[in-house]
């Protein structure tokens, strides 16, 4: 303290020495302006920001080329991130265009437009990750300090990839605009155009409690030779449980009612569905053949599914028949037919059995008739049939094997 106050009393007694002092922290200020002058405000500035994070971020994070300036727009290309073992994702070309000076006027960060091409996610096979136990997400308050006004966010020709090396989603493209203020986040619309699904939708959040929200809008399935399907969506709840209601409005009328529970961690949902009348050459089945169908029931988690179905077929010169089924599947790589049953009056045709698609197709069935009349078919040759038939097989790569 004493060797302070000496210091102290040294300069008050020395003019000159404040004067150099005060020249040396002006000096170190504008220094430090000037740098970040240019940092933000040249191309130069983004190139030494862009090489600067290469180096220091190796593995993890490295890019190519940028241009422009980190003030109001700039591109970066070749971006490589990745996420621990688990994720990789790679850009071949990043633009950012924004208006700084909604920060000062608005207190709000005013995104004009940013656009990815290229975006590839890429969930890696990593023996890690086997290990890792699941965190539960609790989510949190959240009250922003800033708004946040993004005008065009734009995604296109992108994918993501699962583990095993396959396309999960192809991205044509996919378009938002958005705007957050305090504790909620509204998404003024969401286009996207994908490999399986259309679909235009909106929708609010709030970030307190379970994260109440409310979402709807219109969705399409392209044409895969059963003509396009074309429905809307609405959904209400919060992230713990929200309702779903679903309409399949081209080529037939089918309502779905479900709910979902536990989105962000052990994810469960149940279902149930029913449709108009309909016929099979409403979806490019040449066949004569029309009824209803009905989802009794249906449940499942991220890894597995099964359900109840109903249904009254009509073939056209033919009395009606009932049908109904039962499948379950453990995960996304086989279906197990509990039973599939055809009525007609005392007649009965049972179906149980499985398959299996992953490493090529198999499956294990058997076919159980009671009491069948061939009077159905053949007005002059009527009776009962009963029996059983067993099949199975599988069909790989150069192989084949059937019994």
């Amino acid at each position: 303290q004493r060797v302070k106050f000496r210091a102290v009393r040294a300069f008050r007694g020395d003019p000159a020495a404040l004067r150099r002092l005060a020249l040396c922290g002006l000096a170190f200020f504008l220094l430090l302006a000037a740098s970040l002058v240019v940092l933000f405000s040249t191309e130069r500035g983004l190139q030494l920001s862009v090489r600067t994070a290469d180096r220091l971020a190796k593995p993890y994070f490295s890019a190519e080329w940028a241009e422009g300036r980190l003030r109001d727009q700039w591109r970066v290309r070749n971006i490589r991130i990745q996420v621990t073992d688990e994720v990789e994702i790679t850009v071949k070309e990043l633009s950012f265009s924004w208006q700084p000076q909604a920060l000062l006027r608005e207190r709000s960060l005013h995104v004009s437009k940013a656009a990815a091409t290229g975006l590839v996610v890429r969930i890696l096979n990593s023996p890690k990750k086997e290990k890792k136990a699941r965190k539960r997400i609790v989510l949190p308050e959240l009250n922003l300090p800033l708004g946040l006004r993004i005008d065009e966010l734009r995604v296109a020709k992108s994918k993501i990839v699962a583990d095993d090396g396959e396309d999960a989603l192809v991205i044509h493209e996919a378009v938002a605009q958005a705007a957050a203020q305090g504790d909620h986040a509204e998404v003024i619309l969401l286009h996207a155009d994908t490999s399986q699904f259309g679909a235009d939708l909106s929708g609010k959040v709030q970030f307190s409690g379970a994260w109440p929200v409310q979402a709807g809008g219109s969705w399409s399935v392209p044409d895969h030779g059963i003509n396009e399907l074309r429905g809307t969506v609405a959904a209400a709840g919060d992230f713990s449980k929200v309702a779903v209601q679903a309409a399949m409005t081209s080529p037939a009328k089918v309502t779905l009612k479900g709910e979902a529970t536990d989105i962000f961690n052990e994810l469960h949902w149940q279902a149930a569905a029913e449709t108009g009348h309909f016929h099979l050459r409403d979806i490019n089945v040449d066949v004569p053949v029309d009824g209803t169908l009905r989802i009794v029931s249906a449940a499942g988690t991220v890894k597995s599914y099964g359900g109840v179905i109903a249904a009254e077929i009509h073939h056209e010169g033919y009395p009606p028949v009932q049908a109904e089924a039962k499948v379950t599947a453990a995960d996304y790589t086989g279906l197990k037919i509990d039973y599939f049953t055809v009525r007609h009056a005392a007649s009965e045709l049972t179906l149980r059995g499985g398959m299996q698609w992953k490493g090529g197709f198999s499956w294990q069935a058997e076919l159980a008739a009671k009491e069948l009349d061939p009077a159905l078919a053949a007005a002059d040759w009527p009776g009962k049939i009963s029996g059983q038939v067993r099949s199975s097989g599988k069909l790989a790569a150069g192989k084949q094997s059937l019994e």
